[in-house]
């Protein structure tokens, strides 16, 4: 559900009708949160009608849909939004640490 693009802007992909329950802004911030990212970066962008982005808060007869109903849309995507942010999170250190690694690589290579 995040995608960084240039600039720095993390883009949620917003699947759930806004209809008063805050959910356009509560969930680009559950994100940002856990990308200890710039709020004034953050977005959220309508999201296309796919399975992919099925309301795990919201079953019916056993099944997730992808429906905003009865206020689960920040309950149902919270989980999801954390864990996708903490896993961006950490690839972005990783890839700090990576880059980190080459430059020092290089330098002693140089010496």
């Amino acid at each position: 559900m995040d995608r960084r693009a240039q600039g720095g802007i993390v883009t949620v992909q917003h699947p759930a009708a806004e209809i008063g329950q805050g959910s356009r802004t509560v969930m680009p911030m559950i994100l940002a949160e856990e990308l200890d990212a710039d709020w004034s970066l953050v977005r959220a962008a309508t999201a296309p009608f796919d399975s992919a982005y099925v309301n795990p808060g919201f079953m019916s007869n056993g099944v997730p849909r992808l429906v905003t109903a009865d206020s689960t849309t920040t309950h149902g995507y919270w989980q999801v939004l954390r864990e996708a942010g903490a896993q961006a999170q950490a690839r972005r250190v990783l890839m700090r640490y990576e880059r980190v690694a080459r430059r020092r690589e290089i330098r002693s290579s140089a010496a």
